[in-house]
């Protein structure tokens, strides 16, 4: 087996027990798209869930990716208040080295992680749809450079994990503009809300290539963290026999959440 599934999933600390109990309405849509997402991931029963994610500081070469191979991965959310949530996850090293070998072969260079401790972009979205699965973990965290270069190394990604043996689900962690509304965490920008529109209508018409072609002051400036792990995942993704599906899109809080699913065939 190979690629099975793959998904788009939001990553935001609103999603937080703590915090969504405090935001009763405003997150509905999204939580029952991740139950949804959940649910497809336990059909699928998979060996390993690749997480790509965005917001890691550890330092390196920017044209390098990023592996986390520790011990065990640890979840905690206490800058947010949150001081009961901690959840462990187990990495999966065999398929790390295999990637890494064959990504350096193609002239991609790849940094590894020892550190435990998983960003939120990567333990929240396991929150929902890891816990109690019982499958193998490898977080990736994509190079700084222009999305299409990054759809681009997505093509190469995808050669070497058809070789494997395993059930693996990919998924990109990531939102959208943070800009929407005067409460968002970026100040209000009505050119963010049409370009946040934009994105939203071409990645709900699997027109991937126009999101990929945005410049990176662009999406930067409306503070789309998302895109540079979608643009990684849809080169892995969309080289394959695949159904875009989209399942959900709200932006409390002035950030966009957005969540597809992409049946593989």
């Amino acid at each position: 087996m190979t690629l099975v599934y793959g998904s788009i999933v939001p990553h935001s600390p609103v999603l937080l027990p703590h915090v969504k109990e405090k935001t009763v309405g405003k997150l509905d849509g999204t939580i029952a798209a991740l139950g949804k997402i959940r649910g497809r991931i336990l059909e699928y029963k998979p060996d390993t869930l690749i997480v790509i994610a965005p917001h890691d500081e550890t330092a390196r070469n920017e044209s390098s990716y990023l592996f986390h191979i520790p011990p065990v991965y640890r979840a905690t959310f206490e800058q947010f208040g949150e001081l009961t949530a901690r959840s462990e996850y187990t990495p999966d090293p065999i398929l790390a080295d295999r990637l890494k070998d064959k990504l350096v072969q193609e002239g991609i260079a790849v940094t590894y992680s020892g550190s435990e401790k998983l960003e939120y972009s990567v333990g929240v979205p396991l929150e929902y749809l890891a816990k109690g699965l019982g499958c193998k973990i490898l977080v990736v965290h994509p190079a700084t450079k222009q999305l299409s270069a990054l759809f681009e190394d997505g093509k190469q990604f995808q050669k070497i994990l058809q070789e494997s043996e395993k059930r693996i689900i990919c998924l990109a962690s990531g939102d959208l503009a943070h800009c929407l509304s005067h409460d968002a965490p970026l100040p209000f920008n009505p050119t963010g809300v049409e370009l946040e529109q934009q994105i939203v209508k071409w990645i709900k018409g699997k027109r991937e290539k126009k999101v990929v072609d945005l410049p990176a002051e662009s999406y930067n400036e409306i503070g789309a963290c998302g895109l540079p792990s979608f643009a990684l995942f849809w080169g892995i993704i969309t080289p394959m026999q695949h159904r875009t599906k989209f399942i959900s899109y709200e932006n409390p809080f002035g950030v966009g959440h957005i969540i597809m699913d992409y049946s593989l065939e």
